[in-house]
């Protein structure tokens, strides 16, 4: 479901702290990332080597790929 630009993704509820979770919104594949309270969105490619960021791990908030 999209609104004035905005994807609806789900609840916080929704997301464990520590975890990664793959959406689309438009044409673009996000990973979302929750740690702590927040929630933080990444384009779903490494920079480096493109791969996945929604298969890396989530450790005291810091994103390892795969």
């Amino acid at each position: 479901m999209s609104t004035d630009g905005l994807t609806y993704a789900g609840r916080l509820s929704d997301f464990a702290s520590g975890t990664c979770h793959r959406v689309r919104a438009g044409d673009r594949t996000l990973v979302l990332i929750r740690n702590g309270d927040g929630v933080y969105a990444l384009d779903n490619r490494c920079p480096h080597m493109g791969f996945p960021l929604d298969r890396g791990s989530v450790d005291d908030g810091i994103l390892t790929c795969h």
